[in-house]
């Protein structure tokens, strides 16, 4: 008995955790579906009070930046431009000079 029940906690644990693991992967963009960024290269932003994010695939050239909360996609940027993000001293500054509004995904 006290082995279907240890057994059954260990089964809701598993499925939780795999549950909240593949969340964590997935970004809902503010104007798209669902993307998952696993595979994305991650930048920590927290020295930035507007960016909270930033994700890049060099595999398609998309790059996710959560701004402000909300989560945008930029196509066909190029890995110079996400290098210099990169190493900008301010991300914000960057953001609005060399990629707002100059890889839309449409």
């Amino acid at each position: 008995m006290k082995i279907k029940i240890i057994l059954g906690f260990i089964a809701i644990f598993l499925v939780g955790s795999f549950i909240y693991s593949s969340s964590i992967d997935n970004v809902d963009l503010k104007y798209g579906d669902s993307v998952n960024v696993s595979s994305y290269q991650a930048l920590d932003t927290s020295k930035s009070s507007f960016v909270d994010s930033a994700k890049y695939n060099p595999g398609n050239d998309h790059l996710i930046l959560e701004l402000n909360g909300v989560f945008y996609e930029y196509c066909g940027v190029p890995s110079s431009v996400w290098s210099i993000f990169r190493q900008a001293s301010s991300f914000g500054s960057y953001y609005n000079v060399n990629i707002k509004n100059k890889y839309s995904c449409q």
